[in-house]
């Protein structure tokens, strides 16, 4: 420990300086929600002096590799030449508010037609949009309960941060703070598994909605494709709305997402993060009968036609900000230009790199799997639980920041289209030392002994090799 604080100091004194100075000033939970006593000297944000492609540089002029990128937002690396250009060029003409944006048109167009969606609405964040999906729910059905699953994370609304309890279907708030009647009108199980569909059955005629991330940004190892093919048929048969949180997953495993990868279409979908490259947007899009609860349908000029659909209640003075929708148009025809290839790329690669850590891992004997889907992944222990179990893989992760990799405090990896093949080597060799560090340290046990079966003859010819 004390070595990797010397030399985390060595490389950034400066980060720690300033997180020190101005913590009675800045309230801010993610940096500290990893917070141990034993860490605490190694628990120093970066301070970012610039930023490009797949690195990060701090203000001693420190080069990091990024694998935390954005949270998953840079799928392209950081600020990529065509989304600058694409804001410099709106920014040339406005930035301001007040008015529609022929980009807002268009960017609605391509959206439904690359996703697949009949209309869409956008706004600034993902809890924006799961909280507005949920609405748009609540009003087409008249129910209030929504259903989703342990492990999943679906924004900051107090309705979808429950965790389950002792009975099937039980929920309480993950943290004080959260209102008890939201909480009480969510419904949360495990993820994939047969009996939560029972007990689904079982509450049928009270659910609005089922919100669903198709494959867990906490839990990717878990990818139940006739799960979310039973839920379809399920939510169909009994009116319920059937919601695909594709923030992580939209744009990242595919250009239709989860959707697509699945084969399962949603009544409606929530996206951000990728779409915007870099800039705060998010999505919210699905059928026209239900997208119609945002602005009471699709109406016409010179005839009769108007807005006869029941609606919710959804704004924000943000939304459609001309930067953000400029970045997302650039975003959308850059992915559409590039095609399956840029896929196949990326995903090939984050293969060969998750291949690599878990030969890493089967060499090592290590009491961990890597968990991977697409172009994300992260590591899973499997190992009987110990003293030690909690701080082996934060100190690994530390370990790798002392070698100028970066990865956030989720502790999920994210590849870019930035990152080549250099990078992926960079990252085996640094798990490869990280895991050495640990295993000097006592961290780690020891290997066990190479056995092997063996004829009388070859024991005692090992024996006598080992005596000369």
């Amino acid at each position: 420990m004390d070595e990797l604080v010397s030399r985390m100091d060595a490389r950034d004194s400066a980060s720690k300086k300033l997180a020190g100075a101005y913590r009675p000033r800045l309230a801010e939970s993610r940096p500290w929600g990893n917070f141990r006593p034993e860490v605490k000297e190694l628990l120093v944000p970066i301070v970012a002096d610039r930023v490009q492609g797949a690195r990060i540089w701090d203000e001693a002029g420190n080069p990091y590799t990024d694998y935390c990128m954005g949270f998953g937002v840079q799928l392209f690396g950081h600020t990529p030449e065509f989304v600058s250009e694409a804001v410099r060029r709106q920014l040339d003409r406005a930035f301001s508010l007040g008015y529609q944006l022929r980009q807002s048109y268009e960017l609605a167009e391509q959206f439904c037609r690359v996703t697949g969606h009949d209309r869409v609405t956008f706004c600034n964040t993902g809890s924006e949009a799961v909280m507005g999906a949920i609405r748009l729910a609540r009003l087409a059905t008249g129910r209030h309960k929504i259903a989703y699953f342990e492990k999943s994370y679906h924004g900051l609304v107090d309705a979808v941060l429950a965790r389950g309890g002792l009975e099937p279907g039980q929920s309480m708030p993950i943290a004080p703070g959260l209102s008890p009647g939201a909480i009480g009108e969510a419904v949360v199980l495990p993820y994939g598994e047969a009996d939560s569909l029972a007990h689904l059955r079982s509450v049928a005629g009270e659910l609005a909605a089922i919100v669903v991330e198709p494959v867990q940004n906490r839990n990717p190892s878990v990818q139940p494709a006739e799960f979310l093919a039973e839920l379809r048929r399920f939510t169909a048969e009994h009116g319920i709305v059937l919601i695909f949180d594709e923030m992580i997953t939209g744009f990242r495993i595919g250009i239709r997402g989860a959707a697509g990868y699945f084969d399962i279409k949603p009544d409606i979908a929530t996206y951000g993060k990728i779409l915007g490259g870099g800039l705060p947007i998010a999505a919210i899009a699905g059928r026209a009968d239900l997208m119609d609860g945002m602005d009471g349908g699709s109406w016409g000029y010179g005839d009769d036609s108007a807005p006869t659909a029941a609606t919710t209640l959804f704004g924000g003075t943000f939304q459609k900000h001309p930067l953000a929708v400029s970045a997302a148009r650039a975003v959308l025809d850059h992915l559409e230009s590039r095609g399956p290839a840029l896929y196949e790329e990326l995903n090939g690669r984050a293969k060969r790199i998750t291949d690599a850590l878990s030969e890493i891992i089967r060499a090592e004997e290590l009491p961990y799997t890597i968990a991977s889907f697409g172009s994300l992944w992260r590591f899973e222990y499997r190992g009987a639980s110990n003293f030690y179990q909690p701080l082996q893989l934060e100190m690994l992760y530390q370990s790798l920041l002392s070698d100028g990799i970066y990865v956030w405090e989720g502790r999920t990896f994210f590849l870019s289209t930035a990152h080549d093949d250099r990078d992926a080597d960079e990252l085996v060799e640094g798990i490869q030392r990280g895991v050495r560090r640990l295993r000097s340290a006592g961290f780690l046990p020891a290997r066990k002994p190479l056995e092997w079966p063996a004829t009388p003859q070859q024991r005692r010819l090992w024996r006598l090799q080992s005596e000369q």
